[in-house]
């Protein structure tokens, strides 16, 4: 009983060294959030003015002081096994380092561009604002994101409240989460707190944001008592996050930046509609797992290599 225990833990474990991959299971969400707002009277020609991120931060400094402080408190009291961050992270009003301390507040990855810019509908014309997409990601290889027209955008200028939503509802994807782990050879995720990557190979780029981007919230008890693992999964962390920071953006006249951090938010929303993004393995039962893993044991792997 003790050998299928241990074999079980095992099987599940490397089911999830191949979540590099898995994190790729739907590419580009921009493209299916254009069209489900497309139906929203609401956002229907509805324009919003472009501002740095800068100046996001000149103008709500002090107030972003208390609305990180209270999230920081929500995270503790209600997101299960919640890696608590450290207090020298906190964010404090200044005009040195801005950028730099806020995504340290957030605890994401420094090297994320964050430029103003909007994804264009394919087969769009090039023009002289074209942004390459290197710009606007730390994966240049990533065909989803290479394969996409972006162009750049101008502080002041009007864009829509849809585009703005849309492009950034796939951003979260462009690097935000990578590397947050105290294992991933990262100077950031050394200091972030978040401990070591519960899941997945943390040698593997990509696969760093997996915890952060699949939530393991329906699995059977014994799943848990067999890999505990399962249960350090963050994507309710960073929906409350940007929730509550475009919540404040939108309150106090920043609109453009209040949808971008929405639209942030939307990503992970909906990552747990992608059914490789939440649950262990999408349509196998418990039962039918361990007896894969059973008759693994006994040499008969092909059942196992299918699942």
């Amino acid at each position: 009983m003790r050998k299928l225990l241990i074999n079980a833990r095992l099987f599940l474990g490397a089911l999830l060294l191949c979540v590099s991959a898995g994190a790729l299971a739907w590419n580009n969400h921009t493209l299916l959030t254009w069209q489900a707002l497309a139906v929203m009277p609401e956002l229907k020609g509805r324009q919003v003015k472009v501002e740095t991120l800068e100046d996001f931060l000149a103008t709500e400094g002090k107030a972003l002081e208390q609305v990180l402080a209270e999230q920081e408190f929500w995270n503790r009291s209600h997101v299960a096994n919640y890696p608590p961050r450290p207090d020298n992270l906190q964010w404090s009003a200044g005009s040195n380092g801005a950028r730099a301390r806020f995504m340290a507040a957030l605890r994401v990855n420094p090297q994320t561009p964050l430029p103003l810019f909007l994804q264009l509908p394919p087969g769009s014309v090039a023009k002289a604002d074209t942004l390459p997409h290197t710009a606007v990601t730390i994966f240049p290889k990533v065909s989803s994101v290479r394969d996409s027209p972006f162009r750049t955008l101008k502080p002041g200028e009007l864009v829509t409240v849809t585009d703005v939503l849309a492009t950034a509802s796939n951003e979260p994807d462009y690097g935000l989460d990578i590397g947050l782990w105290e294992d991933n050879g990262s100077a950031h995720g050394k200091r972030y707190g978040f401990g070591k990557q519960p899941f997945g190979n943390p040698a593997l780029e990509f696969s760093s944001q997996a915890p952060f981007h699949m939530g393991f919230y329906h699995e059977s008890p014994i799943t848990y008592a067999l890999a505990g693992f399962l249960r350090n999964t963050f994507p309710e962390y960073r929906i409350h996050l940007y929730r509550t920071l475009a919540s404040h953006a939108l309150k106090t006249g920043h609109d453009y930046w209040g949808w971008r951090f929405a639209g942030w938010a939307m990503h992970y929303v909906g990552d747990l509609t992608q059914p490789y993004h939440a649950r262990v393995l999408p349509g196998y039962s418990l039962p039918h797992m361990l007896w894969i893993n059973t008759i693994a044991t006994l040499g008969f792997d092909r059942a196992k290599n299918v699942a």
